[in-house]
């Protein structure tokens, strides 16, 4: 017992170094191309959300144009609050975010280390520190900086080495839920899937989960309702945290632009900017109130699913290509600012290829996690294995850009990591399995067509 107290503890404190160190070198990395993008400008949605967050410090509430609802609540209020503490500018948000991103490393860490040991959590930290697309997203005005923290934060309370999660980090985990879903309300599905895998972990671990999952949800819509009352107050209609959600899900699902966000912007139609496109395309009657146009927005997707099945389902796939491999996210818009090139330049080919590559490795250690209860150690493996799962669902229904998939590549950093970490495991696992073959060869039938699609 001696003897095992001392290994634990000269682990905890190797791993200790370690997140110092990487949290060093990730900090370094990111003030470095801090300095080298002074001059980078915002562009396309950061000047909504600067905008939302100018108008709250102005004191003319929260607003852009005629909406009172266009998009989630905290990530405006946090850029106004940096406004307040350190005045106008874009050098202390883009230094707030480059912290903030830190916690993102940290985080990454502790979940590794809770679903595969030290060497996974190490590994994990490390990739993160140096992946070219965290580096570069806190220069970016995008609330995923202030999303994937909270987000990633939560899962790694929510995954625990025993297996058991204590009511207190419910409670914490459920509160940055919250949060995280006003920052973008994309979190809300999110966290009904990744509660449903709580729930079946809880079976099948002998215990009937359902208080812990009801007390997660319960803490989640607490921190919601808040801005829920205020909508309600505000328009007069329920509207859960946002009206942009319904935008969204026919940007991605139209007959007016269909290829857009599933193919990139080398098709022969551009989306034009404002929310003025939508008044123009959509029917008048029904516009009036932000409720009346999500309601329509939805109607006509789902109008659209039905005229045209075949394209509907081709879209889904090539969304699905690219949410995989695209992986320019962030930083082709930092260092490229002015027009996207027609051939993507070689380092970013081969992030794109090191990016199918570990979704490639993540997805098999999910299936080797699910399909065998042997010695290899997946705590929390139902939680994130629906968490990936509802990312992938949401952005094949709805619409998938590089940048929305920055928040689950933690999660397949770990797996993939855990993967090669254990590779005779993962051999042993599939060897007998024909049908594991087959999905990895599909895996990777897939993945190598999505480096031929445009992010």
């Amino acid at each position: 017992m001696v003897i095992e107290s001392e290994r634990i503890e000269c682990d905890t404190a190797s791993f200790g170094r370690s997140v110092a160190l990487i949290l060093l070198l990730a900090l370094a990395l990111r003030l470095l191309l801090f300095f080298l993008t002074l001059n980078y400008q915002p562009r396309y949605d950061e000047n909504r959300y600067l905008e939302l967050a100018g108008s709250l410090a102005a004191g003319e509430g929260f607003k852009t144009g005629d909406q009172l609802s266009a998009r989630p609540p905290l990530y405006p209020f946090f850029l106004c609050g940096i406004q307040k503490l350190f005045g106008e500018g874009l050098v202390p948000i883009r230094l707030v975010q480059i912290f903030l991103s830190l916690i993102i490393v940290w985080a990454a860490m502790v979940l590794g280390r809770r679903v595969g040991g030290s060497r996974t959590g190490v590994w994990t930290g490390l990739i993160i520190a140096v992946y070219p697309e965290f580096v570069a997203f806190p220069i970016l005005a995008f609330s995923e900086n202030l999303y994937v923290p909270l987000l990633i934060t939560a899962l790694a309370l929510l995954v625990s080495p025993t297996g058991n999660v204590s009511y207190r980090s419910l409670i914490v985990a459920g509160f940055m839920l919250g949060l995280s879903a006003l920052s973008r309300s994309i979190a809300v599905p999110i966290t009904l899937f990744s509660a449903a895998g709580m729930f079946v972990a809880g079976i099948r671990r002998d215990r009937f989960p359902l208080f812990r999952v009801a007390l997660l949800l319960a803490v989640v819509f607490l921190v919601i309702a808040p801005w829920t009352i205020r909508n309600y107050r505000v328009l007069g209609s329920f509207i859960l945290i946002d009206s942009h959600s319904a935008i969204t899900l026919y940007t991605g699902n139209n007959p007016y632009i269909p290829d857009w966000y599933a193919e990139g912007p080398t098709t022969r139609r551009t989306v034009p900017e404002g929310e003025e496109f939508w008044r123009e395309k959509l029917p008048s009657p029904g516009i009036g109130t932000e409720e009346n146009r999500q309601a329509l927005l939805r109607g006509l997707t789902i109008q659209y699913w039905k005229e045209h099945p075949g394209m509907a389902v081709r879209k889904s796939a090539l969304k699905l290509a690219r949410f995989i491999g695209g992986g320019d996210t962030g930083i082709r818009q930092v260092f490229t600012p002015k027009k996207r090139q027609a051939v993507l330049p070689p380092w970013l080919v081969l992030l794109n290829v090191f990016t199918v590559f570990v979704s490639i490795l993540a997805f098999t250690g999910t299936v080797v996690a699910s399909v065998t209860n042997r010695a290899w150690k997946s705590n929390g493996k139902e939680l994130l294995a629906a968490f990936l799962l509802a990312n992938l669902i949401i952005h094949v229904f709805v619409f998938a850009i590089a940048r929305h998939r920055v928040p689950i590549l933690p999660v397949l950093f770990v797996f993939s990591v855990r993967v090669l970490l254990s590779r005779r495991f993962v051999w042993s696992a599939f060897r007998k399995r024909a049908i594991g073959w087959a999905l990895v060869a599909c895996l990777w039938g897939f993945g190598i067509l999505s480096l031929f699609v445009r992010s």
